[in-house]
Order: C-alpha cells, then structure tokens, then sequence
C-alpha cells in the first residue's frame, strides 16, 4: 500500500498520526542525544507489482476524480504542450486529456517509462515533503534522516556485498 500523497486527507492523516506519536514521546523534542527521524519505514517504492516504476501504474490506474490522478496528467500536460506530440512520443491515440484521465493503463515503451520515472520523482519529493513540513510544526530541532530503505535488491540495483575487491 502507497499513500495517493496528492490528497488532501494524505497531509492532513499525516500531521494527526505525527503529534500522536510525538505525544507518546514527549521529551523527544527537547531530547539533545536524539539525532533526528526517520520518515517512513520502506515505503512501498515498488508499487502492488514489485518493480520499479510500478508504484506510477497503480497511480495511473486510480479514477479520474482521485488527486493522484489528476496530479499524474497535469506532470504529463507539462512535458507535452499538446495530445497529438503526446500520442506520437507514446505511440497512443487520445483524442484529448479527458481520455489520459480515464485511462487505466499506459502501455511501456521507452517514452512510456522515462515519464513514468520522471513522475516517481514527482511522488517522492511529495511524499517527503508532507511528512518533513508535518514533522516540523512539532520539531524544528533534529535531523530528517529520510525514509529507512527498503533491502529488496533486483536488477536494477547493485549489491556492494558482491562486488570484487579494489585490494
């Protein structure tokens, strides 16, 4: 599960669960041997289907009234200035926004998947940005320390432990 971090309801749930658990901690504030927080416990980067980008399909597939929705259109009308440049860069054929908005699935292509990246950024820097704004109305003294990683590896990541030695 992944918030939709464009509603409303998301920065407003957000504020409520911090102040209640700050209020199970209340000296951490003033706490000078608390180094700082951690925004979320690994987050669900990979989506309901467990690779990368996947988080943007399920997002996609949302109904067009939902936040995360109409947030994902708006990014897409930014980078192209008309449907018709739209459709040719992704091989589709909509004959205007309303049908971006209704739509369930956008097919991968290379097109296709850099927009999806691109907008996984997107969903990032809103979702750090909710919690970090929603932790400092209560603590403006510690660190954000971001989000605890997620250890899944696949292939599209490194693992350090495998690597030969320099020596």
């Amino acid at each position: 599960y992944f918030p939709d971090v464009f509603d409303s309801r998301f920065a407003e749930g957000t504020k409520e669960e911090i102040k209640k658990k700050l209020s199970w901690y209340p000296f951490a504030v003033s706490d000078p041997w608390l180094l700082g927080y951690f925004l979320a416990d690994e987050p669900s980067w990979y989506g309901s289907k467990g690779r990368r980008g996947s988080l943007v399909d399920d997002f996609i597939r949302l109904g067009g009234s939902r936040p995360g929705k109409i947030a994902w259109v708006n990014f897409i009308k930014s980078r192209y200035p008309d449907i018709a440049r739209l459709n040719n860069a992704w091989k589709t054929h909509f004959k205007n926004w309303n049908e971006l908005l209704l739509a369930g699935r956008i097919a991968d292509n290379q097109n296709t998947r850099k927009d999806k990246l691109a907008f996984l950024e997107v969903i990032a820097d809103k979702f750090a940005g909710v919690l970090s704004h929603a932790l400092r109305e209560f603590d403006r003294n510690h660190m954000i320390l971001g989000d605890r990683k997620s250890t899944r590896l696949n292939s599209s990541h490194t693992d350090i432990s495998r690597m030969p030695s320099s020596a």
